[in-house]
Parts: C-alpha cells; sequence; structure tokens
C-alpha cells in the first residue's frame, strides 16, 4: 500500500537555498487570480551563486526566481534598473518546490531593494 500525504513533512529552506547567492530585479508586473488583483510578481536573476551543493558541477548561475509579491503593484518597483539592481528575499510566506522532477521554485514574500542597491 502506497503512503499518502507525504509530500506535506518536506520542508524546503529557501533562506538556506538563497544564503549564499546575490540576485538582480529584472522586471515586475501584475498578479491576478480569478480575475482579482493581488499583487505583482517580481522576477529576479541569480547573478552569484557561492552555495556548495551536494555535486561540484552544480551552478543555479543565471536561472530566474519569479517572486509573488502580495498587496503591492508593480508600479512599487518602476524606479529599480533591471539587471543592475540588487534584491533580497525577505517575509517568505511561502516556498514550495514542484515539478515532475522537483525542478521549479514557487515563492510567495516580500522583494527588498539592498543596501546600495546596485551591483559593484
Amino acid at each position: 500500500m502506497a503512503l499518502e500525504g507525504l509530500n506535506e513533512f518536506n520542508r524546503f529552506m529557501i533562506e538556506d537555498f538563497l544564503k549564499d547567492k546575490r540576485l538582480v530585479f529584472i522586471k515586475a508586473f501584475s498578479w491576478s487570480e480569478r480575475g482579482e488583483n493581488i499583487g505583482c510578481k517580481i522576477v529576479t536573476q541569480i547573478v552569484e551563486d557561492e552555495t556548495r551543493y551536494s555535486r561540484e558541477d552544480l551552478n543555479n548561475f543565471g536561472e530566474q526566481i519569479t517572486i509573488k509579491v502580495r498587496g503591492v503593484a508593480p508600479v512599487s518597483y518602476q524606479k529599480l534598473r533591471p539587471f543592475n539592481t540588487c534584491v533580497t528575499v525577505t517575509d517568505v510566506e511561502k516556498a514550495t518546490i514542484w515539478g515532475d522532477y522537483n525542478n521549479n521554485l514557487s515563492v510567495t514574500a516580500v522583494v527588498k531593494v539592498l543596501e546600495g542597491g546596485s551591483k559593484q
């Protein structure tokens, strides 16, 4: 007999995943569900990945992460410079790994500009 509900006990520690990465802002656009505007989605890109993975050949440099930000309009991010403004993910509401190969990430959180804002 197969056990059910096992995925409810998997925990994804997004703070650990992002700890040794640097993200930059790419763009912001509206987030709507069932015709209701909920907030915005922020597309970020990993521009530095110093994470130590179990295999040496693993790296997420250049990959993009889209973060859903509740209650914030895309216009709030219009002054940010794409590919140049460093951001961080805080106050994570939900972070879920999904997909046939568990290689997709869904994140609902707050995106904040890092102090200084621009890449060095």
